[in-house]
């Protein structure tokens, strides 16, 4: 049967998510119900296998674990829709691999990146992971294809401070054509997916898609109740496009 729409949610869900949270997490997941999701810090632990274990009951057969080494995030890719492992492109490969999890869907004819940019403050390069997305963005440019996750990034319009260090990437995405869904759906409105100590709000969570997408994009939009209710410190992004 044909799809008329494809979504895609993207979560970061600290740490592997907390024991006490773990089925809040997954109720979350389950209640956004999305096509495909995209999840940051996930960890390879007993929370990671009851994540995997519970959402494949519930629909989401297609798996692909960046492998993430012990006690590290990784980026976990769940799917309804039948997935291919990618990353052939090894030019394109960032020094933090876990980091880093492409897939192909065969039939909607979509590329997904699910990334996380390690911090400026980590023992990974922050600036080798931006350089190999934007690589990548190249790359993919005529393809259809959706660059998504934690981008641990943010211009200065969707920050409450500084923005943050190597923010110009950003730019350099939007430059290439790249579109930030979020914020083709919502001109000119205050939003933010994280919130500092010092409680200051930031816009780190992203899904920019490629040209070929553009009109395809019917909604993004965030949940913050999660983050609010303190499932994670970060709010969900979701994004819809016509296939």
């Amino acid at each position: 049967m044909s799809r008329k729409k494809v979504t895609f949610l993207t979560w970061n869900i600290r740490h592997g998510g907390k024991k006490t949270e773990i089925h809040n997490i997954i109720s979350s997941l389950n209640f956004h119900d999305t096509d495909v999701i995209v999840l940051t810090e996930y960890r390879k632990n007993e929370n990671g296998n009851l994540i995997t274990s519970t959402l494949k009951k519930n629909g989401w057969e297609y798996v692909q674990s960046s492998q993430p080494p012990k006690n590290e995030n990784g980026i976990l890719i769940m799917s309804k829709i039948p997935i291919e492992k990618r990353n052939t492109i090894s030019k394109e490969l960032p020094q933090a691999l876990h980091r880093w999890n492409e897939v192909y869907i065969p039939a909607i004819d979509m590329y997904v990146l699910g990334i996380h940019i390690p911090n400026i403050n980590e023992k990974y390069d922050k600036k080798n992971h931006w350089e190999k997305v934007i690589s990548y963005a190249t790359s993919r440019l005529h393809n259809r294809c959706i660059i998504i996750g934690d981008f641990n990034s943010c211009l200065n319009e969707d920050c409450e401070g500084s923005s943050i260090k190597y923010s110009d990437y950003l730019r350099e995405l939007l430059k290439l054509g790249w579109i930030d869904s979020w914020r083709e759906c919502n001109k000119n409105v205050k939003d933010y997916s994280w919130y500092s100590n010092a409680q200051n709000g930031f816009r780190i969570d992203y899904a920019f898609i490629s040209p070929l997408l553009k009109e395809n994009l019917l909604v993004s939009y965030h949940s913050h109740r999660e983050r609010i209710k303190n499932y994670s410190d970060h709010s969900i992004l979701i994004v819809e496009l016509k296939t």
